[in-house]
């Protein structure tokens, strides 16, 4: 179990609708050229083609993640240069080469039909736009990569453990990416986590009741009143604590549901709630 630091910005929806707003105009373009989440070893040659995939990252040693100015930490999710530096330093863009996917012919990765369920919940609807948080190595249990390769959808894909990143990026998907966290507060904040190796990288923050996890206070970020979300799928089974899991579903389901007008239309046997915007 190995302690690090890692920024936990504040890339909640709003943020990336405020970025997808501005369609990465000159404003909020991620570089073209040099390095954003990774040192490139001699002989990488940065064009445009090489950066949207990722060509010549071959270890851990090569990883550099971008300098932050502390006086970002004081600025709110939404502001204009916190959304500045996230587009130019953090975001990497969606690859534009032929995906390398391990096992390329399946149709759904989702561990237990999350994929396939949320699918039919939307009927079937093309080109939309997902956030999946701990998006691992972007293949394996992906509840996103269905969407994004048989119903055109695109994203933002956030891992927060390194050694999953480069993982990620050698898929090369179609979506955002970004090797950090998101954030439990309204603001960016660099906070110490351990890496549990055995649970596939998944983090634990210092502060935070490794009974009840970081699901909640993300959530709880989110303006709901400012954008839409139609389908939410949010983990809430704690392992061995059906006391816990039972406390857990009863919070989303009082913040979603009778606060901002969801409807809970699944409550799988996994771990997963899924929820829908009437």
């Amino acid at each position: 179990m190995a302690d690090a630091k890692l920024l936990l910005t504040s890339l909640t929806l709003f943020l990336m609708l405020v970025v997808l707003a501005l369609e990465f105009s000159d404003y909020a373009r991620p570089p073209k050229t040099g390095n954003i989440l990774y040192s490139a070893p001699t002989g990488f040659d940065p064009s445009e083609e090489n950066m949207s995939c990722s060509d010549g990252i071959d270890s851990l040693e090569e990883w550099r993640l971008p300098l932050t100015p502390d006086w970002l930490q004081d600025l709110a999710q939404d502001d204009p240069e916190l959304v500045r530096h996230v587009c130019a330093e953090w975001l990497l863009p969606p690859s534009t080469g032929e995906r390398r996917l391990l096992q390329p012919e399946r149709e759904h990765y989702s561990q237990r039909g999350q994929s396939e369920f949320v699918d039919e919940l939307l009927n079937h609807k093309t080109n939309g736009f997902f956030v999946e948080g701990g998006a691992f190595n972007g293949e394996e249990l992906s509840n996103s990569l269905f969407f994004e390769k048989s119903r055109n959808w695109t994203g933002l894909l956030v891992e927060p453990n390194p050694s999953s990143f480069l993982s990620l990026l050698e898929k090369r998907r179609r979506a955002y990416m970004v090797n950090a966290c998101l954030s439990p507060n309204t603001k960016p904040a660099i906070l110490p986590f351990h890496l549990v190796r055995n649970y596939r990288g998944i983090i634990r923050l210092h502060g935070t009741d490794p009974q009840e996890g970081a699901e909640l206070e993300i959530l709880f970020t989110l303006p709901l009143n400012q954008i839409t979300v139609d389908v939410f799928s949010i983990e809430y089974v704690v392992t061995n604590n059906q006391q816990a899991s039972d406390r857990k579903l009863e919070i989303i389901k009082k913040y979603l549901v009778d606060s901002h007008g969801y409807r809970i239309v699944q409550i799988g046997e996994g771990e997963d709630v899924i929820l829908k915007k009437f």
